[in-house]
């Protein structure tokens, strides 16, 4: 329920036994939304300006050839390109996913999904012991971090630890 005052909004939460009052100012709401549109407004101009700037049509964006004077002659050199037709040397076994990995990471009832993923890569990180099965162990044999000097920001220091990112060695 909401009801409106001159330059105030009430919004009521009857659905609890004891009613919250959340007071806003609309005059200043509306500054804040104003502010906001001309911010993306903005950002949309720069946008169509670097992409016309770049002879790139909309929704072409993401076209690896877009925007290039001779698209042909550039494909014809990527192709002409020794490494661009090499076969690769290792074809990798396709693995599956152990849902057992995930099922053994301790979250609780109430967790940040930054902690949920921490202890899923902890668990993953485990596999390979005395404990885990073949299939375990492969998996977890192939999970690499890519950033292991953030491991205390991202909640990865129980992974790096346990596969031993940083210890020393071949």
């Amino acid at each position: 329920m909401a009801f409106l005052f001159k330059d105030i909004v009430i919004i009521m939460d009857s659905s609890s036994t004891q009613n919250r009052h959340l007071y806003i100012d609309v005059s200043d709401l509306m500054r804040s939304l104003t502010y906001l549109m001309i911010s993306l407004t903005y950002c949309l101009k720069q946008v169509e300006n670097l992409r016309g700037s770049h002879g790139i049509a909309p929704g072409e964006e993401w076209d690896p050839m877009s925007g290039l004077n001779d698209p042909t002659k550039v494909q014809q050199h990527l192709d002409s390109i020794e490494w661009s037709s090499m076969k690769r040397r290792y074809e990798p076994t396709p693995l599956t996913v152990p849902h057992s990995l995930f099922e053994n990471a301790k979250c609780g009832e109430k967790t940040s999904t930054q902690a949920a993923f921490g202890q899923i890569m902890l668990s993953i990180a485990q596999a390979g012991g005395k404990d885990s099965n073949e299939e375990e162990s492969a998996f977890a044999d192939r999970v690499v971090t890519m950033a292991p000097d953030v491991a205390t920001s991202t909640n990865l220091t129980g992974f790096v630890n346990q596969r031993g990112v940083f210890e020393g060695g071949a």
